[in-house]
């Protein structure tokens, strides 16, 4: 079939794109443990205090065929930043950060006039989420 679309996947790992300027990014690949399962919710902000812009994210996929199984092995996690686009995963009894079921979306919020995150899920009620003092 010479007249087949033929496209060739060479990074399937979550990471961030680093803007290097003139139209050119590197790519850095997330830690293993965001590896585990696709990660669909994803927000961005200084969430320790320390100046350097860190994650939390969370995922998981159910949708699958079952010859393949199901992605779910993602319990949410905080991705502490070093001010050059690098992570480090914070388990999440450091952290408190610990999400279940499918995660779309995370988007910051105020509740009682403190920081919070409303975490969505596909067939599940929103959760709010708070940090206390993250390491």
């Amino acid at each position: 079939m010479r007249e087949a679309l033929e496209l060739k996947v060479e990074e399937l790992r979550s990471g961030v794109l680093i803007n290097e300027g003139n139209g050119k990014f590197s790519f850095i690949p997330l830690p293993v443990e965001a590896q585990f399962a696709p990660l669909f919710g994803l927000c961005t902000g200084d969430f320790d205090g320390d100046g350097k812009t860190d994650v939390l994210c969370g995922g998981n996929f159910l949708g699958c065929k079952p010859e393949f199984g199901y992605m779910d092995a993602d319990y949410g996690l905080f991705l502490k930043g070093d001010g050059q686009g690098g992570f480090k995963a914070i388990r999440a009894r450091e952290s408190g950060f610990r999400l279940d079921g499918q995660v779309r979306d995370i988007r910051p919020a105020r509740v009682a006039g403190k920081p919070a995150w409303l975490v969505a899920r596909n067939n599940a009620a929103v959760e709010i989420f708070s940090l206390g003092k993250v390491k």
